[in-house]
């Protein structure tokens, strides 16, 4: 990376968003291992103990704040979800304060930005990123079956989780240290390039085809804004919101074409998505029984090896399903936000690969969860107009 030095101001602030993104594997050992449970606890205190210090600073400085639209529409969604699982009768005390880190989280991105800038907050969160890009990548190549060296990738437990949770922290990584770049007008040097590649092959060595695939697709947006002066120009982020419904309609309600089954087979996969298509059937028969308000947080679905998914593997789905129509509209208002604010950006690099990386990360929905942490940051991101943007070629 460039500039590796660390200022004191810059570890500080780093350690403060460690406890936002830990990595899954924590949570992973802490349901077999009393020690982990421990510190996976400390790690939650910590994250509500920063979350509470900047709603309180928020509060003091009320009179001076004026909330930005983004992150009143992450909070209208955040709020809609307990208030769906309120009215559904499947409301815990560990969900319901989750109001409490999300809140924090978003003041503390907002807050960074007034006090440090765009380029600060960007050049922060790379950093922190790379530390588990590092970790992870390296850990991958030298345990490929995980550190439990499993039969089954399905079962392995790698630094970051499991098979599929890599993609969180390559994608914030490459993500951001590009836009940080972008910001400070620097080159995007082959190094870039090296870093995609690596996150690629640890992909693949993981067998994730969502990871490697939605990885491989930002690789071709960067190569896109690093080669051409033109291509970047022409991205709405209108049409990409667009070509995601579709997509996702598709999978869900239709017939797939001969094109995608090319493509998945492509990834190393079949018509089946790794038995996605029966956790999305089995999920949508549920829609009807609460359309409004949803079935409940703990919502699953029993496989046909009895193994139980916790989720519908499509976060769109997902929201509908658990909570409900109502707070998927409040989800879909945030959308509209961002598309608005990513629209009004001076065209640039800089506006391109924000709409690269928000369609990566939408498509990349349709087939799993998400870090709602790590959504939130790109969210922020695109209500976010850099000085130097004018500047920037």
């Amino acid at each position: 990376m460039n500039r590796l030095s660390f200022k004191k101001e810059e570890i500080i602030d780093i350690c403060l968003f460690i406890p936002f993104f830990l990595p899954f594997s924590l949570s992973l050992l802490a349901s077999t291992s009393y020690f982990w449970l421990i510190v996976s606890r400390f790690f939650t205190l910590t994250r509500y103990c920063i979350s509470s210090i900047l709603i309180l600073k928020t509060i003091q400085e009320s009179r001076n704040y004026q909330i930005n639209a983004v992150v009143f529409f992450c909070l209208s969604f955040i709020l809609m979800r307990v208030i769906a699982s309120i009215i559904n009768g499947s409301i815990y005390i560990g969900f319901a304060l989750s109001i409490i880190s999300y809140s924090g989280f978003l003041f503390m991105l907002e807050y960074l930005k007034k006090r440090r800038g765009i380029s600060y907050c960007l050049k922060v969160l790379s950093r922190m990123f790379f530390g588990f890009f590092l970790i992870g990548g390296i850990t991958i190549l030298i345990w490929p079956n995980g550190f439990n060296n499993a039969s089954s990738k399905a079962e392995a437990l790698y630094f970051l989780g499991s098979k599929n949770s890599s993609f969180y922290y390559f994608y914030g990584f490459l993500s951001f240290y590009c836009l940080w770049l972008l910001v400070d007008n620097k080159k995007l040097s082959f190094t870039c390039d090296v870093f995609f590649i690596i996150a690629i092959i640890a992909s693949i060595i993981c067998d994730s085809s969502n990871s490697a695939g939605s990885i491989t697709v930002l690789y071709l947006v960067y190569l896109s804004i690093k080669n051409s002066n033109r291509l970047y120009r022409f991205w709405n982020p209108r049409l990409i919101l667009l070509l995601v419904l579709i997509l996702a309609m598709i999978l869900l309600f239709g017939k797939q074409s001969r094109l995608l089954t090319v493509i998945f087979r492509l990834l190393g996969r079949d018509s089946t998505l790794t038995g996605r298509d029966y956790i999305w059937r089995e999920q949508l028969l549920l829609v009807p029984n609460s359309p409004l308000w949803g079935n409940g947080i703990e919502t699953s679905t029993v496989l046909l090896s009895s193994a139980i998914a916790t989720h519908a593997h499509n976060f769109y789905l997902d929201i509908v399903v658990k909570y409900g129509m109502i707070t998927f509209i409040s989800f879909l208002a945030i959308l509209f936000v961002v598309s608005s604010r990513i629209t009004k950006m001076p065209r640039s690099k800089y506006k391109g690969f924000m709409v690269g990386i928000l369609f990566v990360i939408l498509l990349h929905n349709i087939f799993d969860d998400v870090s709602l942490y790590l959504l939130f940051t790109v969210f922020f991101l695109s209500n976010t107009v850099p000085n130097s943007l004018a500047t920037i070629k």
